[in-house]
């Protein structure tokens, strides 16, 4: 398969319907071309074969093919192969940071993530390379680029959960009990395992600590009751089980890099901005 990077940032749009893509390359990398620098760029790598390293706030990860790894703007970043690797890479413009984001393809301090449909993968790979030797028409390219990103988040159609029973059982539970914090604790009193079995079991496939996973869903809840609903910021932290509006704040905004007042703005534009008393409250964040 060729190797190859192709440049659209410059290339004229008629449609504007997704992200604007600057560069898109399909390439190689041995030892020497390590990435020890910051970026000005949001960047997404498919690590499609091939195994390394990426480095964040002093902790080594390890990679192994096919994974996924970001980059984003304005921060450190240092990782490449061991030996080699092939890599599919994305660069968009940093202004596109709140869209991906917003999407749920980005979220900063999160390095990385496995693929969940491997197969769809190697399907849609040949066919999109194919797009992009072809030129296609930037706006096709930005198109099945955001295609391309978002089946990498999608779980297999209809296919088996890759958890365990009891944490797929966890899963639901707290997918259901948004209002008030899990407690692992009083779960796995009605479990047949241990803790540390249990433990076990959900690091072979979460990334996060059950308690900040749940925290992860409860402040997703409230982003889509302040882009769909007038509900005050802090009736919605009510809702979600957290009491201190500053808390509230404090989190959201380190989970979507905007306080909850700014993301109504961005994502809710038909409410009134000021004077409404759906938007001033101690939770609004500055």
């Amino acid at each position: 398969m060729d190797f190859f990077t192709k440049h659209f940032l410059s290339t004229p749009r008629r449609m504007k319907a997704s992200p604007t893509v600057a560069s898109i390359g399909h390439v190689k990398k041995t030892r020497k071309s390590v990435v020890n620098h910051p970026f000005q760029s949001i960047n997404f790598s498919f690590v499609l074969e091939g195994s390394g390293f990426y480095v964040l706030d002093g902790m080594r990860h390890p990679v192994q093919a096919p994974k996924l790894i970001h980059q984003w703007p304005d921060a450190h970043m240092h990782y490449g192969p061991d030996e080699t690797w092939v890599e599919l890479f994305f660069v968009y413009p940093k202004a596109h940071l709140d869209d991906f984001i917003a999407m749920g393809l980005f979220r900063p301090g999160e390095w990385g993530y496995p693929l969940l449909d491997e197969a769809e993968l190697k399907r849609s790979l040949p066919s999109f390379l194919q797009c992009l030797l072809h030129e296609e028409s930037a706006d096709v390219i930005d198109l099945r680029s955001l295609e391309f990103l978002l089946k990498s988040r999608l779980p297999p159609k209809g296919g088996r959960s890759r958890h365990h029973p009891v944490v797929q059982e966890a899963l639901h539970r707290m997918a259901r009990e948004l209002e008030q914090p899990f407690s692992l604790e009083d779960f796995l009193k009605e479990t047949p395992i241990s803790s540390s079995s249990f433990r076990r079991y959900w690091a072979r496939t979460m990334k996060e600590a059950p308690h900040g996973h749940h925290l992860n869903l409860r402040l997703n809840e409230a982003a889509r009751r302040l882009a769909e609903t007038d509900d005050r910021i802090s009736t919605i932290s009510h809702q979600i089980g957290i009491d201190d509006p500053l808390y509230f704040s404090r989190r959201f905004r380190k989970r979507f890099r905007l306080s909850p007042r700014e993301y109504r703005h961005r994502f809710n534009p038909n409410l009134p901005q000021t004077g409404s008393p759906g938007m001033i409250d101690r939770a609004g964040g500055t």
